[in-house]
Order: structure tokens, then C-alpha cells, then sequence
């Protein structure tokens, strides 16, 4: 099988000059989503944390107008995220 690392759009996309793809807040981060949880809150599907094709997941910036934010503000708008992404992974 494959391995895999989790970038769900919905809890893990931060677009430049549009904020978080699903306007969700940090705090539904961290509740909401962790490595071995796929989908939406309306269709989630998860693997077993043993699962070893899961390698772990990740958080993205999306760049298609890279001036449309200051690298200030980027890091200002997605702190809270990186914690909250990072806080659901262990």
C-alpha cells in the first residue's frame, strides 16, 4: 500500500489574501482533525493510529498570488493554526 501524509484541504489550507479555506478556528483544528483523519466534519474517514501507511500530516500556505499577504502577516494569521495542527498531532 501507499504512505501517506495528511494535507486534508478542509483543516489544513491557508490561502493568501483569503484566510483559512474552510474558515474554521483553531480551536476546531485541534478538535476536529488529527494525521489519521481524513474528510469533512460531515464525512470523516479515519485510520487506527497503528496504521503505519499514515506518516504523519502537515499544514499548507497556498501561494497563487504570493504578494497578496506580507511574510509578517502570514505568520500573524497562521501561529494559531500551526499550534493548533501541531497540538493535534500528538
Amino acid at each position: 500500500g501507499y504512505r501517506v501524509y495528511n494535507f486534508i484541504n478542509y483543516y489544513t489550507y491557508y490561502v493568501l489574501g483569503f484566510g483559512m479555506k474552510s474558515k474554521i478556528t483553531p480551536e476546531q483544528l485541534s478538535s476536529e482533525w488529527n494525521a489519521y483523519s481524513f474528510g469533512t466534519p460531515e464525512k470523516q474517514d479515519r485510520v487506527e493510529p497503528s496504521d503505519t501507511s499514515v506518516l504523519g500530516g502537515g499544514f499548507c500556505v497556498w501561494c497563487d498570488n504570493p504578494s497578496a499577504e506580507s511574510t509578517e502577516d502570514i505568520l500573524k494569521h497562521i501561529s494559531p493554526y500551526l499550534f493548533s495542527a501541531g497540538e493535534a498531532m500528538l
